[in-house]
């Protein structure tokens, strides 16, 4: 895995984001029942592991400033799902971070009541592993660099 993300700024400049910052993109395709990760593709060096039921780490390359919004398809047919970023709890200084390289997503469908996360957008749906065909999908803007405060 790349320790930055110079050879993927060559591919997608966004300066107007911060010194030698980029835009990203990559999917990850779910298999089976169980929620496993069949393949992923876009920008180097992502991967995903999932941690338990609908709780899912993707590791990214460290980088001094990392802004990620997560969507989810579904194919025909099949229950609906939300996804959030989880940004408190992990990571060597607390939550999902730039600097760990780590970021956490709970996948949830319409169930109960709240899950066991503290996310305050759980109550009503519950943890859960999405079908096969399911899609998660992630658009980033990274500043490798530090950023002039007032920039980013």
């Amino acid at each position: 895995m790349p320790t930055d993300f110079s050879d993927t700024v060559l591919q997608n400049p966004a300066n107007i984001v911060a010194p030698n910052g980029f835009v990203g993109t990559h999917k990850f395709f779910f298999v089976g029942g169980t929620g496993l990760i069949g393949t992923g593709y876009g920008t180097p060096g992502f991967t995903a592991t999932r941690v338990s039921t609908g709780i899912y780490r993707v590791k990214h390359p460290p980088v001094k400033e990392l802004v990620m919004m997560a969507g989810i398809a579904m194919p025909s047919g099949a229950p609906s799902y939300k996804v959030d970023q989880i940004t408190d709890g992990i990571g060597p200084t607390g939550g999902s971070n730039s600097l760990s390289g780590i970021t956490e997503f709970h996948i949830r469908q319409p169930g109960g009541g709240a899950s066991g996360s503290a996310a305050p957008s759980g109550a009503g749906y519950v943890l859960a592993n999405p079908v096969s065909g399911t899609i998660l999908k992630l658009a980033f803007f990274a500043a490798p660099q530090a950023v002039p405060p007032g920039q980013f």
